[in-house]
């Protein structure tokens, strides 16, 4: 989920949510992975005349979180900030809706990390993360 402001037609500033989760195990449905991002970024589109594909470039900073929950250990979570940046398009379907197609890839470090044993802030190495988006963008 976006939710953002367009200064003009060729920027845009947003706040963004990603959120994922996996199942671990169909024997155990407690077992699960999950993945949340939260970030501010801009966008910068580039526009052509009577086209209705429009490339764009996007940067954002932010915060992300992993959590496992595991019924044999417990729950085991890490987060850290991110910077993230990428490009898409988007596609105009009618005059207040497109479809819109992005690839993004976050770099960061998580450093907070949490499990039933061990809490701290451990020296943990720097993690990179690819993202593809696909959904609606709505302009009332």
């Amino acid at each position: 989920v976006q939710v953002g402001y367009a200064i003009d037609p060729r920027f845009l500033i947003y706040a963004g949510a990603d959120l994922g989760r996996l199942g671990a195990a169909a024997e155990d449905p407690t077992n699960h992975w999950s993945f949340t991002m939260l970030e501010v970024g801009g966008r910068a589109s580039f526009p052509r005349a009577r086209s209705k594909v429009t490339p764009y470039v996007t940067a954002s900073i932010g915060t992300r979180a992993v959590k496992a929950t595991m019924a044999d250990f417990g729950t085991v979570k890490m987060n850290g900030m991110a910077l993230s940046g990428g490009g898409g398009i988007i596609y105009q379907v009618a005059p207040a809706v497109a479809v819109n197609a992005a690839a993004l890839l976050s770099v960061g470090k998580y450093s907070h990390y949490e499990d039933p044993e061990v809490t701290g802030s451990p020296d943990l190495n720097s993690t990179r993360s690819a993202r593809l988006q696909f959904g609606l963008d709505w302009r009332p």
